[in-house]
């Protein structure tokens, strides 16, 4: 199991808020808002869109650049290293909402 806190950290040190918005952060467009993506979605699922970002290409957005017949996600793949990997999806997994008194979405 990861640590949630740790998780931050690497949020913050890997650039994640400056394409998405997180908790106590101003808005971005460039990314999805995560506030709520541990409400959304199941760890497995965050831990592969960490890993492999064009795993799941959010639609209707331009979250993505054509290649082919494919959609390729424009977040880069960090290459995170296991224990990374998993401080990151448990921080993810935990964020259900807006305790730190962010309007929701």
């Amino acid at each position: 199991m990861g640590d949630p806190a740790r998780g931050a950290r690497l949020a913050q040190e890997r650039g994640c808020a400056g394409c998405h918005r997180l908790p106590g952060g101003a808005p971005v467009a460039t990314g999805p808002d995560l506030r709520l993506v541990g409400a959304q979605h199941w760890p497995g699922y965050l831990r592969r869109a960490v890993a492999e970002p064009s795993a799941f290409v959010v639609p209707g957005r331009t979250y993505a650049v054509p290649a082919g017949d494919k959609r390729l996600s424009i977040m880069p793949n960090l290459k995170w290293i296991p224990h990374e990997l998993d401080d990151i999806v448990a921080y993810l997994a935990g964020l259900r909402g807006a305790a730190d008194g962010d309007e929701q979405p």
